[in-house]
């Protein structure tokens, strides 16, 4: 896993001031959403997917079946 500083670093450089465009057209509130593979696989970056989502305040979990 990438250490939690860089990707702290990674997010502020990316997106210092949120997402502008997403900002504009989507009204805050609370939302769901699923990434789903039709094939089998193997998911790379998982955990610091999650990281980065609970940085943003965001609940994230990951499920396998």
């Amino acid at each position: 896993m990438i250490q939690h500083e860089s990707l702290r670093r990674f997010l502020a450089e990316d997106a210092p001031y949120g997402d502008i465009t997403t900002g504009s057209v989507i009204p805050d509130g609370e939302g769901r959403g699923i990434i789903l593979s039709r094939e089998t696989g193997i998911i790379a970056g998982i955990e610091e997917a999650i990281f980065l989502f609970a940085e943003c305040g965001v609940e994230a979990r990951a499920l396998a079946r």
